[in-house]
């Protein structure tokens, strides 16, 4: 009688001891996500993404986005707010948040008075540009500009007045297009072909000294 006792106890004592190494082994550590975010390129493109991934909690997950996707990446996102739900095999569950920005939109207006330095025609002028992502060089901001796609203007004196597509890129890549009437002061031209259209007027008037800077140092 003594003898199975002794067994018994031996069993239960092995038993306990059985439980508490399986009860440790399914300690988990915690449900966690890691990310990463790309931001939309530019103002209303659709070019953003997110990347996460899992770790921790007890494998596998349910994965579930905002809008229904079951992924660990999204792309060809706009600009806003975006979450994504993570469920384990235990039931533990967690939520991530995220925000996509974008840029300001380009913006061009031009102005009464001819402040503004335009250097590849070596002139000021009246525009004034806005937003995107512009160079930035000795605590002054630069875009890229066109006339009928050229920048290559050895001499504003050149340029007749008339009817261009005037372009701003900046530093993205981001464009706008704006057809403008640019009447050229140092040539004493106006011209009359703007009367029909009543385009916006880009005044430009060439400078006496030429401004010692290359695109090429904002690269």
């Amino acid at each position: 009688m003594k003898t199975k006792t002794i067994l018994v106890i031996t069993l239960v004592f092995y038993t306990v001891v059985a439980f508490s190494f399986l009860n440790a082994a399914e300690k988990y550590s915690p449900l966690e996500i890691d990310y990463t975010i790309q931001d939309v390129s530019c103002y209303d493109k659709t070019d953003g993404k997110i990347d996460i991934h899992v770790k921790g909690g007890k494998s596998p997950y349910i994965i579930v986005w905002d809008n229904g996707i079951s992924a660990l990446s999204l792309e060809n996102l706009r600009a806003g707010e975006y979450s994504v739900k993570i469920c384990d095999a235990r039931g533990k569950m967690i939520t991530q948040h995220f925000c996509i920005d974008s840029p300001k939109p380009l913006s061009l207006n031009l102005t009464a008075d001819l402040n503004n330095q335009l250097d590849f025609l070596n002139s000021k002028s009246n525009i004034q540009v806005e937003g995107g992502a512009p160079w930035e060089l000795d605590d002054q901001t630069y875009y890229f500009y066109r006339l009928n796609g050229s920048a290559n203007y050895n001499d504003s004196l050149t340029i007749e007045s008339g009817v261009y597509i005037f372009t701003v890129e900046d530093s993205r890549g981001c464009k706008l297009d704006r057809e403008v009437y640019l009447q050229n002061i140092s040539t004493g031209s106006s011209g009359n072909n703007n009367q029909n259209k009543q385009l916006p007027i880009l005044k430009i008037r060439r400078n006496e000294m030429v401004r010692q800077m290359a695109f090429s140092d904002l690269h």
